[in-house]
């Protein structure tokens, strides 16, 4: 995925440029169709949709916009959303998600992320939130990314439905070695 979103990135990455991780349980896993994830020093990396990649988070992405903020300020002549969909579409078609079928089932939404006491100011945050919803806006999104255009850099990408992601998922064939399926249904992992 690094190399197809061209991130600034160790690649190959390798067990020794891996910073943290999380595997969840098996029985959970096979559920959820989640398996976990990795980070290095610049992005996490998740396997959370029909075991497929599905999530990106900047290292730096904490839950709030405060370091791009502080870092950029563009005039509002300068905001460009056709330019911000075509850039995210670029990004989903890279990793295999079907853009074409997001575009048909779901309602876009492009918005740069700015505080308002800016926008009075006729300045915004070159940061941009492109995401497609299954119905109105305040329905969760089906995919989304969000992304600098001064850098021209994630900041996180997810398709939350795994419909639109084209790839096959991740093959597991220890799996079942390591929690076999019971005639009744989902392994209870207490139990081994």
């Amino acid at each position: 995925m690094a190399q197809q979103l061209r991130l600034v990135e160790t690649s190959p990455i390798t067990e020794e440029s891996i910073r943290g991780y999380h595997i969840g349980p098996v029985d959970f896993a096979r559920r959820a169709k989640m398996i976990g994830m990795i980070s290095t020093e610049n992005f996490r990396y998740y396997v959370s949709r029909d075991y497929k990649f599905s999530y990106l988070e900047s290292a730096e992405w904490r839950g709030d916009l405060k370091p791009w903020t502080e870092r950029y300020s563009w005039p509002l002549s300068q905001m460009d959303t056709n330019a911000a969909y075509e850039q995210a579409k670029r990004w989903l078609a890279a990793i295999q998600v079907d853009v074409e079928a997001l575009d048909k089932d779901c309602r876009l939404h492009v918005q740069p992320v700015t505080p308002k006491s800016m926008e009075k100011e006729g300045k915004f945050v070159p940061v941009y939130f492109v995401h497609w919803t299954e119905g109105d806006e305040g329905h969760s999104s089906a995919a989304s990314v969000m992304f600098c255009a001064a850098t021209k850099s994630i900041i996180q990408l997810r398709v939350e439905r795994g419909r639109y992601i084209l790839r096959k998922p991740l093959p597991f064939a220890e799996l079942d070695a390591l929690a076999p399926l019971e005639a009744g249904g989902p392994t209870n992992s207490a139990a081994h």
